[in-house]
């Protein structure tokens, strides 16, 4: 669902006041928590541990959050935190525009979400995993948003190679040198078991 799309809600939302911000608490909204764990796992282009808090505080101002109203202080964010400077233990409201709904249902408020994710992440994503990127895409994402964004339910390496400019060679590289850093190291016993059997 679009912004726009949104906007048929409009009589079901409201802009949080300033006083408002003040007092309340936010958390992420249950339906929604898929697409912010899948965007905030990713590895993307820039590094966030390498800015400084100040840079985040700069980057969070006037920015927009959509969300739901829990009760008379709290909300349940849905769209608003795709990108890498969101933290919900630190977030200043104040900072914000917060756009609150108080009638959606959790089909349409995952859908914003992940659309929001989608939205930002094909945009954002290192280039030495796009691969990685790729295969998470297919696991995590329900497979009518993969369609709707890839036209495909499934997104292939072909495709990947076509809409990132990148040989499928080097695709298969990257995946092959993850799965080589995901390889648990023998234990000792397993090197002298491994030792007697070559001998």
């Amino acid at each position: 669902m679009s912004y726009k799309q949104l906007n048929g809600y409009i009589d079901l939302a409201k802009l949080l006041s300033i006083t408002d911000k003040k007092n309340y608490i936010a958390s992420i909204h249950t339906a929604a928590q898929p697409a912010f764990d899948f965007f905030h796992n990713q590895t993307h282009l820039f590094d966030k541990t390498l800015f400084n808090k100040e840079t985040f505080d700069e980057l969070n101002k006037d920015s927009t959050l959509h969300a739901i109203q829990i009760n008379s202080n709290e909300i349940a964010i849905f769209s608003g935190f795709e990108h890498i400077s969101f933290n919900l233990t630190s977030i200043d409201l104040k900072q914000h525009t917060i756009i609150v709904f108080t009638d959606l249902v959790d089909e349409v408020i995952s859908q914003q979400a992940w659309r929001s994710v989608l939205r930002t992440i094909i945009s954002s994503v290192s280039a030495q995993y796009i691969e990685e990127l790729r295969r998470n895409l297919n696991d995590a994402v329900p497979s009518y948003y993969i369609k709707s964004i890839f036209n495909k339910n499934v997104l292939s390496q072909k495709k990947l190679a076509q809409l990132t400019s990148s040989s499928r060679d080097t695709l298969a590289k990257q995946y092959q040198r993850e799965k080589r850093s995901q390889t648990k190291p023998l234990s000792i016993f397993q090197q002298l078991i491994q030792e007697d059997r070559c001998e």
